[in-house]
């Protein structure tokens, strides 16, 4: 309404940036962030670990895709209709009546490349904001680097950074904008003698650059999807390291000799020259290796079999590898070396859902969806895991019930206390009956009697459904109350292997005595009461620990019978009384636990105890009063 007249040619050939570049580079903006609220879903998935244990269930990459895509896209049609009614609604006088198609076109498809380059990075950053910001940050860059390089360097195209399609979308409304400004001039101009430019205002294949851009900006985003979910990014990547790292180098750690004859069994099942007809393992970890940087290897030559129906504890302290080792036979993480195998399938390096669907987990940290209920969830796990839709609903309840969680089933997860949601996550590594399932953990922060609650499911488990458990656990009562084999991991190296009675016995010969001191005695006096006692088992008596007033000893004879030496202390106590108690109690699984785990702890007090051969340090107590299921004798009895 406010064109001069004599300037109509002038502002249609050059129209002016107030009226094009500002409207639509502001709406650009908008659909940028718009954009990165598709990060969020896939994101959060991945990060809880909610997506991996979908994947163990079987579901193929693609379908666990696709619904997503189909949802993101569903909401960016919404938006898009949104924007579409606040066009035309505020568009008075119908400049873009003509280009309502292309604006169209021109949305839905910067929708679909949009989103899938929001899920490709979903995969790269521990947080959301991270992602976001890098998402947004990059797109603004990438336009601004293009125009600069546009002025000052004429054989530069912005073609070249339509790989992202925040600036295609940019130039391709860009020209709908400059197009319907010269339109809607040559309508107010018809009359104006000076008119030019109005011959050649609307050319569509002017756009099709722009459209082939969105079309293979989408395509290959969707493959790069493809190509990290089903494992071949994760390989290059491993094969880099491999390369840069070198390979795992033998350790001179020495282990006993039942972890040889477990590695000489499982090499003989997987060369077919199993000569004792022995039943071949339902899970074999067959020399698994993990190496993290040149000085760092996280694990080496981790080898053992599992029998259907056998609880396998799988014990160390933090740092000596057994998170790893589960990590690799979750599927997790890629090997340096080494494989696993579950009933003839193979852990693969990609396309791992035949190995996975086989394997129920329990990871140390809770792979849950804090908006759903319990309810929701076990139905929803038993479904993938092939439980019929007709039972569904009685498998979820009979497990509500095993795990004592019926008054808050139909709460969000996310309100539940650490046992409750250890109890949640249990049962959705148990529903559909997994032939083997990994348990990280189970029961921390659960309180003791729901504690006993798990373990009676899993001897369930183990008894009736046959089911194959390997497990992990701080708790020394756990292992023993489940497992029939454990292995203990020191530095990433098995160090021992077998039955815990058989472990007891050839790595817990002697017992442990603790001496308490009178505090009101004085240092010379004290010294010559440790002298006095070491002196009566002297050359088998070993300090482990001393804090003020308490003395703790390994003894490593099995010449002195226990009633023996309890009748030799207390002669002591009563000759010197500087001796105030003691206590005397056979080695505990968590006592020969600790006499391997020493090591790695970097202490030095470490002996010799000569038992058939093998090599074992002495176990480390500690300033408290040792518990023992076994024989224990004290001078207060």
């Amino acid at each position: 309404n406010n064109i001069e007249k004599g300037t109509c040619h002038e502002q249609i050939t050059n129209p002016t940036t107030e009226s094009i570049v500002l409207p639509w580079f502001t709406f650009s903006i908008v659909m940028l962030i718009a954009a990165t609220y598709f990060i969020q879903f896939p994101h959060k998935e991945r990060t809880s670990g909610f997506k991996h244990l979908q994947l163990m269930t079987g579901v193929w990459p693609m379908f666990y895709w696709l619904p997503i895509i189909v949802v993101d896209f569903f909401i960016f049609l919404l938006l898009t209709s949104l924007v579409m009614i606040t066009i035309v609604s505020s568009d008075s006088y119908n400049l873009f009546d003509s280009q309502l198609q292309l604006i169209f076109l021109g949305l839905i498809l910067y929708g679909i490349s949009s989103i899938l380059l929001a899920h490709v990075f979903s995969y790269f950053f521990k947080k959301y904001t991270a992602a976001v910001l890098t998402y947004i940050f990059l797109s603004m860059v990438t336009l601004v680097a293009s125009l600069v390089l546009t002025l000052e360097w004429p054989k530069w195209k912005m073609e070249y950074t339509y790989f992202l399609p925040w600036t295609t979308f940019l130039v391709y409304f860009y020209k709908i904008s400059e197009w319907s400004n010269k339109e809607a001039l040559c309508k107010l101009c018809s009359e104006d003698s000076t008119l030019g430019g109005c011959d050649e205002i609307m050319k569509t294949s002017e756009l099709y650059k722009e459209i082939n851009f969105f079309l293979i900006d989408a395509l290959i985003y969707a493959i790069l999807i493809l190509w990290m979910e089903y494992g071949v990014g994760s390989l290059l990547v491993a094969f880099l390291k491999k390369i840069m790292y070198g390979r795992i180098e033998s350790n001179n750690y020495v282990s006993d000799p039942e972890v040889v004859i477990e590695k000489e069994r499982i090499k003989n099942i997987n060369t077919k020259s199993n000569d004792n007809n022995e039943e071949v393992p339902i899970f074999i970890c067959d020399s698994l290796g993990k190496k993290y940087s040149r000085g760092q290897t996280a694990v080496y030559d981790v080898t053992f079999g599992v029998q259907q129906g056998e609880c396998f504890g799988l014990l160390g302290t933090n740092g000596a590898g057994k998170s790893t080792t589960f990590a690799i036979l979750a599927g997790l993480i890629i090997p340096t070396k080494g494989t696993a195998e579950i009933m003839s399938e193979k852990l693969k390096p990609i396309c791992n859902s035949r190995y996975l669907k086989r394997l129920g987990y329990c990871p140390q940290q809770e792979g849950l969806l804090h908006g759903l209920s319990a309810r929701s969830l076990i139905t929803f796990f038993g479904l993938l895991r092939g439980v019929p839709f007709s039972q569904a609903k009685t498998q979820t309840q009979k497990w509500i019930g095993a795990l004592d969680m019926s008054e808050i089933c139909d709460r969000p997860c996310g309100n539940y206390s650490g046992g409750n949601k250890r109890k949640l996550s249990l049962a959705l590594a148990m529903i559909g009956n997994p032939p083997i399932v990994l348990l990280d953990e189970p029961t921390t922060g659960v309180d003791p009697v729901n504690r006993r609650r798990i373990w009676d499911i899993l001897r369930h488990s183990l008894e009736t459904n046959k089911q194959t458990i390997i497990l992990t656990s701080h708790s020394m009562d756990e292992c023993e109350a489940l497992c029939g084999r454990i292995t203990i991991m020191v530095k990433g190296v098995m160090k021992c292997i077998g039955p815990i009675p058989r472990l007891k016995k050839n790595f817990g010969k002697g017992c442990v005595l603790q001496v308490r001191l009178r505090a009101t005695s004085s240092e010379t006096d004290m010294n010559s009461a440790r002298i006095k006692i070491e002196s009566k088992f002297s050359p088998h008596i070993h300090l482990q620990d001393e804090q003020p007033g308490l003395l703790s000893y390994y003894i490593s004879t099995e010449t002195i019978k226990m009633h023996e030496m309890f009748e030799i202390m207390l002669g002591l106590k009563s000759a010197n009384k500087t001796i105030e108690d003691f206590n005397l109690s056979d080695l505990t699984l968590e006592q020969v636990f600790l006499s391997f785990t020493s090591e790695q702890r970097g202490q030095e007090n470490q002996s010799k105890t000569p038992t058939s051969g093998r090599t074992s340090t002495s176990p480390q107590s500690s300033s408290e009063p040792l518990s023992s299921e076994n024989t224990e004798l004290s001078s207060r009895k």
